[in-house]
């Protein structure tokens, strides 16, 4: 079985991307239902009085703390697979490069042996 040069870096740039996608999507989908539970409590805030009241807030303002830590983890994940990304992407064009100049350094090596 031949593999084609480089598709094992491409792939793997690709399953990169793809997990990019998936948690940008999850910040998105958090994001949004943060909001909608934000707006949601405005809306019932004055139907919520005393004691009860004030457990709903409370209840709200974890759920909040804790919607805001995952959004932060997520996009700190999204960050380092982006950087991750990018340093691949580098190295494997700083490899090719180096590659090239030592096939040219073996070329003229041998065209030498054959004068």
């Amino acid at each position: 079985m031949q593999h084609e040069a480089g598709s094992g870096q491409q792939s793997t740039a690709a399953g990169m991307r793809s997990g990019i996608n998936a948690v940008g999507m999850a910040v998105d989908g958090i994001t949004r239902i943060r909001n909608d539970v934000e707006e949601s409590t405005r809306t019932l805030e004055g139907n919520f009085k005393g004691t009860d009241g004030a457990m709903f807030r409370a209840l709200v303002t974890k759920w909040v703390a804790n919607a805001d830590i995952l959004l932060g983890v997520l996009r700190s994940m999204e960050e380092g697979l982006e950087a991750t990304l990018q340093a691949n992407q580098s190295l494997q064009s700083a490899t090719v490069s180096e590659i090239g100049q030592q096939t040219s350094k073996g070329d003229m090596v041998v065209q030498a042996m054959g004068r």
